[in-house]
C-alpha cells in the first residue's frame, strides 16, 4: 500500500496508472476471504469437540486451530462440556463473520450491542463457570472487526482518491464535490462501509482535499483522525473517537 499512497500524495502517477489502481482497489474485497477463514476455523473446532476420540484433538489438522497448551487443557474437559464449548465458539465466530460481511453496511452501535449480549450470555454458562479459564473462545471480537472494517474502508477510499487525481490532471484542481466525478471518472462513487452513507469530502485552503469515513463512532468529527493509544507497549487506534481520514 505504501508505494501507492506515496505516489498519490506526491502526484507521481500517470492517468493510465491511476486508472489501474482505481479499478484494482475499487474491486478489492479484503473481508470475504477472512470470513471464509473463520468459517473453516469454526468447522474444525466443532469437528474436534464432537469427536469421541480424544486423539483427534492432538492430530495435526486440529492442532492448526489451537495452541498445544490449550489442546492439553481441553482433553481434561468432560465430553458434554467440550460440545458446549464448541457451540459457544461457533456462536462467537458467527458474530465475527457477520461483522465481516461486506455486502452489508455495518451499524457499529447495533453490532457492538449484539456482540456484548452474546459474550455476556456465554460468560454466565455453567460450562465456563466450571472451568478455571477460557480455553478456546474467540477474544477481542469487536476490536478485530473494527480493524478489518477500517482497512476495507481505506481500500475503497483509495479508489476515490485515484479518481480525484485523474480529475486534477484534467482540470488542474480537485472538484468541489465528489459527485463531480460521476460519470466520467467513476460510474458510481462507493459508499462508506459504516451505515452505508457517502464519504465526507471537502476542499482545503492549500489546493488539496480531506476525504474521510465517519468511522466506528458513526459521528462526523469534521475529518479529525482517530487518535492512537498505547497500552501494554501496544499502540492501537482509539475507534471510539475521530474519523477514518485520507491521508493517514
Amino acid at each position: 500500500m505504501n508505494p501507492v499512497w506515496k505516489g498519490l500524495t506526491h502526484h507521481q502517477w500517470s492517468e493510465k496508472q491511476l486508472q489501474f489502481f482505481q479499478e484494482y482497489y475499487q474491486n478489492l474485497d479484503c473481508l470475504s476471504p477472512l470470513a471464509e477463514a473463520y468459517r473453516a476455523d469454526r468447522s474444525l473446532v466443532l469437528a474436534g469437540f464432537k469427536h469421541d476420540d480424544l486423539e483427534f484433538l492432538a492430530s495435526p489438522i486440529f492442532s492448526q486451530a489451537l495452541p498445544e497448551d490449550e489442546i492439553t487443557n481441553i482433553k481434561w474437559i468432560p465430553k458434554g462440556c467440550r460440545k458446549m464449548l464448541g457451540i459457544q465458539h461457533s456462536r462467537l465466530t458467527q458474530m465475527i463473520i457477520e461483522g465481516l460481511n461486506q455486502t452489508e453496511h455495518i451499524d457499529p452501535a447495533t453490532y457492538a450491542k449484539r456482540v456484548k449480549d452474546c459474550e455476556e450470555a456465554i460468560s454466565k454458562s455453567i460450562v465456563l463457570r466450571a472451568l478455571p479459564s477460557n480455553p478456546i473462545l474467540p477474544r477481542n471480537i469487536l476490536a478485530s472487526v473494527q480493524r478489518k472494517r477500517d482497512f476495507q474502508t481505506r481500500m475503497k477510499m483509495v479508489s476515490v482518491v485515484c479518481a480525484l487525481e485523474r480529475y486534477r490532471l484534467d482540470f488542474g484542481q480537485y472538484p468541489k464535490l465528489l459527485e463531480n466525478l460521476e460519470p466520467n471518472y467513476m460510474e458510481e462513487i462507493p459508499k462508506d462501509t459504516i451505515l452505508g452513507e457517502s464519504f465526507r469530502y471537502f476542499l482545503t485552503d492549500n489546493n488539496t482535499f480531506r476525504l474521510y469515513s465517519i468511522g466506528w463512532n458513526a459521528k462526523d468529527d469534521k475529518g479529525t483522525p482517530s487518535p492512537s493509544v498505547t497500552k501494554n507497549r501496544m499502540t492501537r487506534k482509539d475507534y471510539n473517537q475521530g474519523d477514518w481520514v485520507w491521508p493517514w
